[in-house]
């Protein structure tokens, strides 16, 4: 279900499937691209797509005009479903997007010329599901490649992430397995399906295993999202911790009070929010799980029947792991930080069109893969996450954690306006890298520095230089975006505060 389509029967979807997938084989090339918020049209469009013979690709809309095309180009997507509302939204928005506006193919139109003739072969498929369209579709020759995806680029380019229909499907099973889901059950899904967390976990999660889902397409929108919560009995939610702030600020009254379960991932959920959610809702519970692109995207989650706040829990059941401390080779003892390595069938083979180094590496006599994450395991196998392995600094001879830094000072500084409001990174200095703290308050060196003494952390840690912004950077998924701030302070290089906006 979601706001526009209303409720959708399983047999909808399969009349969904066949109208579209003709329009759809006669796209040229191998590549479709798929430009949708969340909602019921996605799983719709990905369907279709998968059975037409079609590779889906997944557009992500929120990198900006340029690398919006870098992606579209580094795949050579001929056709782009997407709907006319999102576009003219991103037009407004001042989005330079007429480069491509000759490839969009828009649902709305699609609508407008569907016949007579072609709703009753429609509905006559999904009528006779078991029967007739159940072996059309079954026997459909489909493509190796299920989708492809992109990484964040929250520091980096973005790359494109190829994950076949086993890789899928495996992280699938895991999920599956390791959380318990209820008949009664409704899951919330807001993440944009471009991102792997929002296609994997809230569009194909409940197609596969008959979970009733409602879809909204606007993750920041707090309060909208609380009335369908409440609307729907929404049982679970699944969020970045950015946007679960959000719901937890504005969903009045008892809104919340149907969901049970809040499993949260794509960034560090702060302790905070452990705190909102059992004070707006006692009944939920909140697990934090991990996960990349690369993997399908999840890695680890917590127990439900053990749950440990402030850790990413167990790696699932088909996910070999390691962690490696990289300076000696070897593995990492308990508690020790170290480099996550991961293998296994929910793993891809490697990026599409890359001629950067190999995102694998060999330990142990084995290929694996080096998710650029740095985590802590103890004696049970419960893992930390302790920083993107660019996420740390060397000064002093000692390795410090941005991120560590960062907690810090949210703690002490984060107050009622929602989503990330400062983020710490390092620049260039004349004899070691400086930190700098971006921030859209009235923070200054003396009073950052303060709090970093109080909370002892180290003189190698002290803040020397502050930018201020009227509002942070976010990748769609809610992250900070990183890379955007490197490029504010490589613009800003000879002026060390200033006030400006993204």
């Amino acid at each position: 279900a979601d706001p526009v389509s209303g409720v959708l029967t399983y047999r909808d979807l399969v009349r969904g499937i066949y109208i579209l997938r003709n329009r759809i084989r006669a796209f040229p090339g191998e590549y479709v691209g798929i430009m949708m918020p969340a909602s019921v049209g996605v799983g719709v469009m990905y369907l279709a797509a998968i059975f037409s013979g079609k590779v889906p690709v997944m557009i992500n809309w929120t990198l900006g005009a340029k690398m919006l095309l870098h992606t579209v180009e580094s795949v050579p997507v001929g056709r782009i479903l997407t709907s006319r509302r999102l576009v003219e939204r991103l037009r407004e928005q001042g989005y330079a997007i007429e480069e491509l506006a000759d490839r969009f193919v828009f649902a709305e139109d699609i609508r407008k010329q569907v016949g007579l003739a072609e709703k009753l072969r429609a509905y006559l498929a999904g009528r006779f599901i078991g029967r007739f369209a159940g072996r059309s579709l079954a026997v459909q020759r489909l493509p190796e490649t299920a989708v492809i995806l992109f990484t964040s680029g929250s520091e980096s380019h973005p790359k494109a992430v190829p994950l076949t229909h086993g890789n899928l499907l495996t992280n699938l099973g895991d999920i599956f397995a390791c959380l318990k889901f209820r008949a009664g059950d409704v899951l919330l899904g807001f993440l944009p399906p471009f991102h792997s967390f929002g296609l994997t976990v809230t569009v194909l999660l409940p197609l596969c295993f008959g979970i009733r889902a409602v879809y909204y397409p606007n993750p920041t929108h707090g309060r909208s999202l609380g009335g369908i919560i409440e609307a729907y009995r929404v049982t679970i939610l699944v969020s970045a911790a950015t946007f679960l702030d959000g719901i937890l600020r504005h969903a009045a009254g008892d809104r919340l009070a149907s969901a049970r379960l809040v499993i949260t991932g794509a960034e560090r959920c702060p302790p905070r929010l452990y705190d909102a959610l059992a004070a707006r809702c006692s009944g939920a519970l909140l697990l934090e799980g991990y996960g990349v692109t690369e993997a399908s995207p999840v890695i680890s989650v917590n127990d439900e029947n053990d749950p440990r706040p402030g850790t990413i829990g167990k790696v699932l059941k088909s996910v070999e792991y390691a962690v490696v401390d990289e300076e000696t080779g070897r593995a990492a003892g308990v508690d020790q930080p170290g480099m996550l390595l991961v293998r296994g069938p929910s793993i891809f083979s490697g990026y599409r069109d890359y001629d950067g180094p190999s995102p694998f590496v060999e330990f142990e006599g084995r290929m694996w893969y080096r998710t650029g994450d740095v985590v802590r395991r103890d004696d049970q196998g419960i893992l930390t996450f302790v920083a993107r392995e660019r996420r740390f600094i060397k000064r002093g001879g000692e390795m410090i954690s941005l991120p560590a830094i960062e907690s810090v000072l949210d703690k002490h500084f984060h107050d009622d306006r929602e989503g990330p409001q400062l983020a710490v990174t390092a620049a260039d200095g004349d004899h070691h890298p400086e930190i700098v703290v971006f921030t859209t308050g009235n923070l200054d060196k003396h009073r950052l520095n303060q709090v970093i003494r109080l909370e002892g952390l180290s003189g190698l840690h002290s803040v020397r230089r502050v930018v201020r912004l009227k509002e942070m950077p976010l990748l769609g998924p809610g992250k900070t975006d990183y890379r955007a701030l490197a490029e504010t302070l490589k613009n800003k290089t000879n002026r060390p505060t200033s006030s400006f906006g993204q």
